[in-house]
């Protein structure tokens, strides 16, 4: 799956840390069984590892 998501993920320029970096990142919309909800899941790519929150969908 992990294949499939990086070809799938475009680039971006967020503000990260202070300043502007370049990312890559892919979302998808998931249904949560446990919250009945659905929620935006984003894998982001990056050469270090960072956190990114995450967003409930109304």
């Amino acid at each position: 799956m992990a294949k499939t998501v990086q070809q799938k993920a475009r680039s971006y320029t967020v503000n990260l840390y202070g300043k502007q970096r370049e990312v890559r990142a892919y979302s998808r919309v998931v249904m949560l069984k446990t919250l009945k909800r659905p929620v935006q899941v984003v894998w982001v790519f990056r050469r270090t590892p960072s956190v990114f929150p995450y967003q409930l969908m109304p």
